[in-house]
């Protein structure tokens, strides 16, 4: 499966196995995530939804009062999202329980996820953080001039950072004996 938002924010997904297009008219998507066949949108103003092409259905997920802007997925069963209030909420769908913490960066603007479940924000100040469920632990790393705009954790310990803003550019935080290192 293939699976993106297009110029006029509309989902699509490709599934090449059985020749099949889907896509929906919904409006306004910040982002989304692919979680199993089920795509999950993050609609500001709205809501979470999740989108059923196979059952033809859109659900839709309420927690508060806070709009989810950013979204990723743990496989097999867990969604993260980021939320417009500075909260991050971990949706078990397994467990059926919502799990909501302060975020404590006030416009996550990049989400990323290890395959541990350790969670990697960054912010329009270009402050990094991990939060570490397992241990109940929240980490800092040094903060540049840029906004992060995109997070991707590779194996093997490296976190790829992508900046905007005065300096451009990326950085790595590479884990090194237990402690992240940066490189530009």
């Amino acid at each position: 499966q293939v699976a993106g938002c297009g110029e006029d924010s509309e989902v699509f997904v490709l599934t090449l196995l059985d020749n099949r297009i889907f896509h929906t008219p919904i409006e306004g998507i910040a982002d989304f995530a692919l979680l199993g066949r089920t795509f999950y949108l993050a609609v500001p103003g709205r809501c979470l939804l999740s989108l059923s092409f196979e059952r033809n259905e859109i659900v839709e997920w309420l927690a508060g009062d806070a709009f989810p802007e950013k979204i990723i997925g743990l496989p097999p069963d867990r969604l993260i999202t980021a939320h417009q209030d500075g909260t991050i909420r971990v949706w078990d769908s397994l467990e059926k329980r919502v799990l909501a913490f302060a975020g404590q960066l006030s416009s996550l603007t990049a989400l990323a996820v290890d395959q541990t479940g350790r969670i990697y924000g960054g912010d329009a100040a270009g402050r990094l953080r991990q939060w570490d469920l397992e241990k109940g632990a929240v980490r800092d790393f040094g903060g540049s001039a840029g906004a992060v705009r995109f997070l991707r954790y590779y194996p093997r310990g490296k976190l790829l950072a992508v900046e905007d803003g005065l300096t451009g550019g990326s950085r790595s935080e590479e884990r090194r004996d237990g402690k992240y290192c940066r490189s530009r």
